[in-house]
């Protein structure tokens, strides 16, 4: 019970601002930590080591998130590892990534999707 009444004066002390970016700071290391389990099941799905389409954006945004984190805690070590990280070659795999869907849209006729996701589509038929 004790830490029931703990958790329950902490969270009336806490200014909103501090909540908001701990929710922010959290599902930042969700985004970051989803890139692994994606690649995991893609992998599984292809019975061999693939990077899905999907594993970039969560890199990508979960990237940026943790970056915002770390400097508004103004966490120096933090926002080293954070900012260590390539940012503009996650940008660039997604923008290959999106001009490649977008070749083979128009190639194929079909509106939208990519090789990756037709590859697990094509696996789970």
């Amino acid at each position: 019970m004790h830490a029931a009444a703990t958790l329950i004066h902490w969270w009336q002390t806490t200014p909103t601002t501090e909540l908001i970016w701990i929710f922010i700071g959290l599902t930042a290391q969700l985004l970051f930590s989803m890139r692994f389990i994606v690649q995991w099941i893609a992998t599984e799905r292809a019975r061999a080591s693939i990077i899905p389409e999907t594993f970039w954006y969560f890199s990508f945004f979960g990237g940026l998130l943790l970056l915002a984190y770390a400097c508004y805690r103004a966490d120096p070590v933090f926002h080293y590892r954070s900012s260590r990280r390539p940012r503009h070659l996650l940008a660039q795999h997604l923008f290959h990534l999106a001009r490649q869907a977008s070749t083979e849209s128009r190639q194929s006729g079909v509106a939208h999707g990519s090789a990756c996701s037709n590859l697990c589509r094509s696996e789970m038929e």
